[in-house]
């Protein structure tokens, strides 16, 4: 009987960012829970990948390609969503972006495009959603932030300051949005085994040992780790959780920064 608590047949899920390396196992991971997927990516080809590998298992999924760094783009977006599978009850704001560098050498162009895609996307594409969800009488809203908004961290000192910023957005939307019975929560994760760092860990033989020397769970994340809490988050099971930001970080955040 348990297990029903996190059954989702009859919802309808958006991921944004859904053709990257954790958007990917997301919506998969929703999907075989039984929601309609639409996987949402400025990456056409990467989310027509990802929603045919869904349809290929027997779930439902369709292929949305979207750049949602405008308010004019995001609601077309979720008309686009809603046009193709009829409803949109759960919105997950999976873009990520990062770029390895020392504020000092950023261009105001990399500082624009990390604040874009790493806060003001999940913002725009949320905002849109509301409308939808509360004409099914609610929804569910789950942003991913990172463990690095706990925490100075040079060289990608932009990325940490926005996600820290979302950690913030996603309190302030949950309390606006619970009136609509809107759930906003976030999964924040330690460095993820991704493409959008592949290059950075290759580029020193010694830095991916030497991070997940740091985190006690003994390794970095993988995409896999965030599909329960996602779909955690995504569920009844979490009706009562509003504003609340799930570490999955292998330990990272509990450890007290005068014992590393």
């Amino acid at each position: 009987m348990g297990s029903d608590l996190f059954d989702l047949t009859g919802r309808i899920a958006a991921v944004c960012g859904g053709a990257g390396g954790i958007g990917g196992r997301v919506a998969a991971g929703l999907a075989r829970q039984g929601a309609s997927v639409a996987v949402v990516d400025l990456d056409e080809e990467g989310a027509g990948r990802v929603a045919h590998d869904i349809q290929a298992l027997g779930g439902r999924a369709t292929a949305v390609s979207a750049d949602i760094a405008t308010s004019i783009a995001a609601t077309r977006c979720v008309d686009a969503v809603v046009k193709e599978l009829g409803a949109l009850d759960v919105l997950v704001n999976a873009v990520g972006f990062n770029i390895f560098k020392p504020v000092l050498e950023l261009t105001d162009d990399e500082i624009q495009r990390l604040v874009s895609l790493n806060l003001t996307s999940a913002l725009l594409i949320s905002r849109a959603a509301v409308p939808a969800m509360r004409r099914r009488g609610g929804g569910k809203i789950i942003n991913f932030a990172s463990v690095t908004a706990l925490f100075g961290s040079p060289g990608q000192s932009v990325y940490a300051a926005a996600k820290a910023g979302l950690v913030n957005l996603t309190k302030s939307m949950a309390l606006e949005w619970a009136p609509y019975h809107i759930q906003v929560n976030a999964v924040s994760p330690v460095m993820t085994e991704t493409a959008i760092n592949a290059a950075w860990l290759a580029a020193n033989p010694d830095r991916k040992a030497g991070i997940a020397s740091a985190i006690p769970a003994g390794r970095l994340g993988r995409p896999d780790d965030l599909v329960g809490p996602v779909v955690f988050l995504a569920s009844r099971a979490s009706d009562f959780v509003l504003g609340q930001t799930l570490y999955v970080d292998g330990g990272t955040g509990a450890v007290h920064p005068l014992l590393k």
